[in-house]
């Protein structure tokens, strides 16, 4: 499970280094992507819920930033659909549950 955690914790302390801007709502990493950095958000979930690591990061707080940046922050469809790219509107066919599964 090291490997699996190393993700989250690598993700959450590299927002922890963004200073007191770490809570507004922003993807887990910078990817261009809506839905990549979400894929990770199981991880960071679990981490979350098993205290990996001590306890020492806000993996909760990194979560809600990521749901706060899927539905306030990414251009979306008339009907809701979340956009693939955040930069603009962009509907991927390859777009699957695994997305944005955690949220």
């Amino acid at each position: 499970m090291e490997p699996f955690f190393d993700i989250a914790r690598t993700v959450v302390q590299s927002r922890a280094n963004q200073g007191p801007t770490n809570n507004r709502p922003q993807p887990l990493m910078p990817d261009g992507s809506a839905a990549d950095p979400a894929s990770i958000g199981v991880c960071v979930l679990i981490a979350n819920w098993t205290k990996a690591g001590g306890g020492n990061l806000d993996y909760a707080g990194a979560a809600k930033a990521q749901i706060d940046y899927l539905f306030t922050m990414v251009p979306r469809t008339s009907d809701g659909a979340i956009s693939h790219r955040e930069s603009q509107l962009q509907l991927w066919y390859v777009i699957t549950f695994r997305d944005f599964f955690p949220f």
